[in-house]
């Protein structure tokens, strides 16, 4: 929270708005799409995987609650069509869907998920000059370009000091303001900072962010280690260099459908999922694969995090299993097993152990029977 008062809102709009687009949308007006079939679409594509909707959902990307009344309609439709576009690195997925989709989604977020709060559009709104440029002004000193990007915008001025050595900063050194309530303490000083930047003085630019005691204490714990003294080497973790970077067509989808965003190859990628694709040739059948790539089936419902339907086409879908199949394998996992076959009494002493030492069922199902914590165990892969 800035803290911004009316004038500096309305300088600051006036600047935005001024601002070309950031990638073409289009002109004339949208078809109408089907909101019952959008709303069915955005539950198939688990959308509150990374969004929330009313604070439900992942929290990973932005809650969309109240979108209709935030986002221009021609807007939506070309941000959903290809999001890449707008913000190269978004860890969203250019999903597969057809023009018919993109109308039927975009009709159901502007129908449903609006602000009921907020009036109606007015007439097309055309800023002062001197207001834009009262905003551009604001938008540098408050130094919105160290987090936002404007093409042709400088990133902003300096807003706050160097804190290289700040956890060895002497208490004489700090300036404790109006706030003769602290403790004369480094601590205390970073805490009172950190949770109300703005009291120790007037004209202060620090927003206030809301942390909880328990993230006030986590920060200023790290303001404190940065010190100017060497870390002793027993406590130094030697960073992984990872560096893996998909070619060819395999990379471009993998780019294209945001794979990294959720896992991981080679220790490179994100951590929403919790199931590393390095050695996946090794670990699932390519049938089995390719049909999962399709249509995404709930393996493990303990988890709220699950597989987004990507709606790829089917072409797609089997390039992406031949290439896993093929060049995501283990070399200490043997083909074969039991090259042979599998010996009757091997397989009845492995029965045993299912059913009645370990009690696999009590989380797997077969047959029908069992928990429902972990996959079923039928079609294994």
């Amino acid at each position: 929270n800035f803290g911004l008062g009316a004038s500096e809102i309305d300088a600051l709009v006036a600047y935005l708005w001024a601002q070309p687009p950031q990638a073409p949308t289009g002109e004339g007006a949208l078809p109408t799409g089907d909101s019952a079939r959008g709303q069915k679409l955005f539950r198939e594509s688990r959308c509150i995987s990374c969004h929330t909707v009313d604070g439900r959902g992942n929290g990973s990307a932005p809650e969309l609650a109240g979108i209709g009344s935030k986002v221009d309609r021609h807007w939506l439709f070309a941000f959903l069509g290809d999001p890449h576009s707008f913000q190269p690195t978004t860890a969203m997925p250019r999903y597969a869907f057809s023009r018919q989709d993109l109308l039927d989604l975009t009709q159901y977020l502007t129908d449903e998920l609006v602000d009921p709060s907020l009036p109606p559009p007015g007439p097309a709104y055309r800023p002062l000059l001197s207001l834009v440029e009262e905003g551009e002004k604001l938008y540098v000193g408050y130094g919105c370009g160290g987090c936002h990007r404007i093409a042709g915008q400088r990133s902003g001025a300096k807003t706050g000091p160097d804190l290289a050595g700040i956890g060895a900063k002497p208490v004489e050194l700090l300036d404790f303001g109006a706030r003769e309530d602290l403790p004369r303490t480094l601590p205390a000083w970073l805490a009172a900072k950190v949770a109300q930047p703005r009291s120790f003085r007037e004209g202060l630019k620090m927003p206030a962010f809301g942390f909880s005691p328990v993230e006030i204490q986590a920060l200023v714990t790290a303001l404190l280690s940065v010190t100017p003294e060497p870390i002793p080497e027993e406590y130094q973790v030697e960073a992984v260099r990872a560096d893996y970077a998909p070619a060819g067509r395999f990379g471009e989808l993998v780019r294209q459908y945001r794979c990294l965003s959720c896992h991981q190859v080679r220790e490179v990628g994100g951590d929403i999922s919790t199931a590393p694709l390095t050695a996946e040739g090794s670990k699932v059948r390519r049938s089995w694969l390719e049909s999962y790539l399709l249509l995404p089936t709930t393996i493990r419902p303990i988890l709220t995090d699950r597989m987004i339907p990507l709606w790829l086409p089917p072409e797609e879908a089997a390039f992406l299993a031949d290439y896993m199949e093929n060049v995501f394998l283990d070399d200490g996992i043997p083909g074969e097993i039991f090259p042979e076959g599998v010996p009757p009494e091997r397989a009845e002493r492995g029965r045993r152990l299912f059913f009645e030492r370990y009690g696999c069922q009590a989380c797997h199902q077969v047959g029908g029977t069992g928990g429902y914590y972990g996959p079923p165990l039928d079609e294994s892969p």
